[in-house]
């Protein structure tokens, strides 16, 4: 039985627009992000990789996204090697609800994900 890993690979995620921040807020950035990043590597916790990487043992998918008012992702671009995989990260993060602070609200970010089945 194979050993499914998920590895996320961007370890910051960047930021697309600049923010003017509050100097108490500043030190809040990083923690939210942070907390974005878990968030999402936890959406893609169980992929079901049979039906989504095929015989690749190894993919990699570019996603570009902002963060509305409402704290929904909306996708702006998933880019891969692997169709399935990029339809399969677009459908699950479009237009999810995500917990991450406000001060990430109207932000732009990209983040590299890598998923490795073992």
């Amino acid at each position: 039985m194979k050993t499914r890993t998920l590895i996320l690979v961007a370890l910051a995620l960047s930021i697309f627009s600049v923010t003017n921040l509050h100097a108490g807020e500043k030190d809040a950035v990083p923690n939210a992000e942070q907390t974005l990043r878990e968030e999402i590597k936890e959406i893609f916790y169980n992929v079901p990789y049979e039906g989504v990487m095929g015989d690749e043992s190894v993919s990699t998918i570019s996603v570009e996204f902002k963060i509305n008012k409402d704290h929904k992702l909306q996708v702006i671009s998933v880019n891969g090697e692997n169709e399935r995989l990029v339809r399969y990260a677009y459908n699950k993060l479009s237009q999810r609800t995500i917990k991450a602070s406000p001060l990430l609200d109207g932000n732009g970010y990209s983040i590299n994900l890598r998923f490795v089945t073992e």
